[in-house]
């Protein structure tokens, strides 16, 4: 009896281990009920996700980035190197693959504009769009930046005849609102992506536009 006495925590306590071991085993081995996938919005809400990192530009590449420390130094830089491609495309092209290929979508040349000024220290972001014109939907891409000399925020459009800038007021969506009345047309959906601290390229969700 005194031998029970003594050992008596020890037996409960490996009652209590064996308890919660066969719990555990219970609870894992039972079938998992399945999630409800959220089908209340056609459109998902997406948190930014990266798809592309440049900290430090490399060759060729890397040395037109670094020579291209201006807004109208780029601009030009555009007009003479690349052609606007206005057809629909599957994919985007990072910096690097515009670079090398000297042509693209006005989304191409908003990424890759995009990151030139970034890297030289500019605030950018890129407003992506969808518009409706002649009952068809179109996409078009513009570039946002703050002009460091001139103390304002601007707008670069990428269009046949070239690259330029011009006013857009003081949000997105009065830069919307003016390239509606640019392309004489409703846009339906935009979204903003922009560069990380990292250089991360990071698509933004698409938003209605109203």
């Amino acid at each position: 009896m005194k031998n029970l006495n003594k050992n008596l925590p020890y037996i409960l306590a490996g009652i209590i281990f064996v308890v919660i071991i066969f719990s555990l085993i219970y609870i894992f081995s039972r079938p998992q009920k399945a999630s409800t996938p959220n089908i209340s919005s056609p459109t998902p809400t997406l948190t930014p996700t990266p798809i592309f990192e440049q900290k430090e530009p490399e060759g060729d590449f890397g040395k037109v980035v670094l020579q291209l420390k201006t807004p109208q130094q780029l601009i030009d830089y555009l007009n003479k190197e690349f052609t606007l491609l206005e057809e629909e495309k599957e994919k985007f092209l990072l910096p690097k693959d515009f670079f090398e290929q000297k042509q693209g979508s006005a989304f191409d040349f908003s990424i890759f504009a995009s990151y030139v000024l970034w890297y030289n220290k500019y605030e950018v972001a890129i407003l992506h769009y969808k518009f409706d014109k002649d009952q068809k939907i179109q996409e078009n891409a513009v570039l946002v930046f703050y002009d460091e000399t001139e103390k304002v925020p601007k707008t670069m459009i990428f269009t046949k005849e070239g690259a330029k800038t011009y006013l857009h007021g003081r949000s997105f969506v009065q830069t919307l609102e003016k390239e509606q009345e640019r392309l004489g047309a409703k846009i339906k959906e935009y979204s903003v992506c922009y560069w990380s601290d990292k250089g991360e390229l990071k698509l933004g969700e698409w938003k209605e536009f109203k």
